[in-house]
């Protein structure tokens, strides 16, 4: 078992979780939660600090307002030793410098360099170290002196004396350190130079600087430690949660994509080496915690006031509620092929000017969204559920613009709605916001169930038809005429069904895809449910286990938010559903 697989299978040790029980029992904010706990689950034994600050909580084993104290303290001391790692002076370029002969002016990671337009130097590359030279300073004595983050906590207190030193052994362990005081320290030959500075662009720096951009070798470090002295190597470029801002413009002209590979080349190995891919590595340990201190910067920034006033606001909706039917019904009198070529030239434009969000999704202009492809790939039940969600709810949905096919290809028109995904904004979320979010979403979930059903079939989507599903083998199935006939066909093996599958479920509206990329969040708030592909009349577990379907694999505070939001009443449907997930998943 390598280092990494062993550090990984730590993080499921009692001691471990019992760490995270602590740190997040103690009064922080989500971001603060995070940057602790990265001290734990990011370090190179998560056991072994869990030892360690179970070990200075318990000096005071009857006080329990020591050892919130004492978190308050490890969470300051860690705090200080990141921002060490995000305090760094860049480096001017010049013609002489071994960086800059070795990489030419082009931006390591994205391949880009100064553009020839760029009279103003906007677009010019920069030299930045892997690891910043004031971690120098921990090295210097065994305390360091910070009292910034402990007057926090202490204002009578004078001067603090944080032991960095010891929570950066803790953390990377002591061998590790001592390579990188001894990197850290070595001659500042040209050799050692080039060893320890990168070429970035400004946003590339920018990114990699606040932990943004992961960059790790893309071959067994344990096995050919010295791969990185040849004069070209792999790596691969993955990009930390969350995504407030997107990563850098590569020169193919698109953003730069977690996991993507990359190659470093040197003309002269010997004497300009390419960076040291050590470096590159103690630099992913500090990325989720560097990240983390952005988050918390986003978090305590004032949110943006709204543009408009709450009565200019009702007032726009009043005049959209009162136009739009209007507008889409005269829209609907144009010929079906004049239409489809207003929305193919829509669709170009669209993709000149904006990102697609998956492969059949393009947003264009006029505030519209285009959902296009062959017929079989555009579920049929989107259309009228959205005509349903208008009609019987207030809740913010996309509102159906017009639906047709022409030769067996789809082209499905809906509103845009303001917002990011809960994917990129949940980590920003304080937990206040994150309850007054749970919330709104109980409520329009409330809304949902509400809407009749008025076709013949039980279990069907909203126009009657065979279900459309990414939780069912063949995404799809039916239409079913009773909850029975629908778990025999869910269930595919007999020793899988559960009690709970012979117990009646009312059978209500559902949108089945409430994961973390189809609801939007604007201030804190709910602003917004999309993709009702999957829409349609399921069980009434449906909804929370179809939502829990899509957290594996996601931060904990996914589920945690779920389980706000729907409570703990459908629990045996939830352990019976992840039985048959595990058995026959689609994916």
């Amino acid at each position: 078992m390598d280092n990494e697989e062993s550090r990984y299978m730590e993080l499921f040790d009692d001691l471990v979780k019992q760490t995270f029980s602590i740190i997040y029992s103690t009064p922080l904010n989500p971001a603060e939660h995070r940057l602790l706990s990265s001290f734990v689950r990011d370090s190179a034994s998560p056991k072994a600090t869990s030892l360690y600050l179970l070990k200075r909580i318990s000096k005071d084993e009857s006080s329990e307002q020591h050892d919130e104290q004492e978190i308050q303290r490890v969470f300051a001391e860690w705090k200080c030793l990141v921002e060490r790692f995000r305090r760094t002076a860049l480096i001017s370029q010049s013609s002489d410098f071994p960086v800059f002969r070795r990489d030419k002016g082009v931006c390591c990671l994205t391949g880009r360099s100064r553009l020839w337009w760029d009279v103003l130097g906007w677009s010019q590359t920069i030299i930045t170290p892997i690891i910043p030279d004031g971690i120098n300073d921990v090295f210097g004595s065994a305390e360091c002196v910070c009292d910034h983050w402990i007057n926090m906590l202490d204002p009578n207190a004078d001067v603090a004396q944080l032991p960095l030193l010891e929570l950066l052994s803790v953390f990377l362990g002591d061998k590790q350190v001592e390579l990188l005081r001894l990197a850290l320290s070595a001659e500042p030959s040209d050799f050692e130079v080039c060893r320890k500075y990168l070429t970035l662009s400004k946003p590339a720096a920018a990114a990699f600087r606040e932990g943004r951009i992961l960059v790790a070798p893309n071959w067994n470090t344990k096995r050919h430690p010295v791969e990185d002295l040849k004069s070209t190597c792999p790596y691969r470029v993955y990009g930390t949660m969350p995504d407030l801002v997107a990563l850098p413009i590569t020169y193919q002209g698109h953003s730069l994509r977690s996991g993507e590979g990359i190659r470093m080349m040197t003309p002269n190995p010997k004497s300009a080496p390419l960076p040291s891919s050590f470096l590159l590595c103690i630099h992913s340990h500090f990325c989720n915690s560097l990240k983390s201190l952005e988050v918390n910067r986003h978090m305590l920034a004032k949110r943006p006031s709204r543009i408009s006033t709450p009565w200019l606001s009702r007032l726009r909706q009043a005049c959209f509620a009162r136009v739009f039917p209007w507008a889409r019904g005269l829209w609907s009198y144009f010929p079906r092929r004049g239409r489809v070529w207003v929305y193919r030239q829509l669709l170009r434009v669209g993709a000149g000017l904006y990102e697609k969000p998956n492969f059949w999704t393009q947003r264009v202009p006029f505030g519209l969204y285009i959902k296009h492809g062959r017929t079989k790939l555009i579920p049929k039940g989107e259309a009228p559920a959205l005509q349903l969600v208008e009609r019987f709810t207030n809740i913010p949905a996309p509102r159906l613009v017009d639906y047709v096919v022409d030769n067996d290809y789809a082209y499905l028109i809906m509103t845009r709605l303001p917002g990011r995904p809960l994917m990129q904004e949940l980590y920003t979320m304080s937990y206040p916001e994150r309850t007054a979010f749970a919330n709104d979403m109980r409520a329009c979930i409330q809304q949902l169930k509400n809407i009749p059903n008025t076709n013949k079939s039980v279990i069907c989507d909203a126009n009657g038809g065979p279900v459309f599903d990414y939780r069912i083998n063949g995404r799809g199935g039916g239409p079913f005429q009773s909850e029975t006939e629908f778990n025999n066909f869910i269930i595919t093996q007999e020793r899988l069904r559960n009690p709970c599958h012979s117990r009646p479920h009312n059978i209500c509206f559902t949108h089945a895809d409430l994961n973390a990329n189809n609801i939007l969040v604007e201030d804190g708030r709910l602003s917004a449910i999309v993709d009702f592909g999957c829409a349609g009349y399921f069980p009434e577990y449906w909804e929370y286990t179809k939502a829990m379907f899509s957290t594996p694999g996601l931060d904990s505070s996914f589920p945690q938010v779920f389980e706000e939001i729907f409570g703990d009443s459908h629990r045996d449907e939830l352990e019976a559903e992840i039985k048959l997930w595990a058995v026959r998943s689609p994916f």
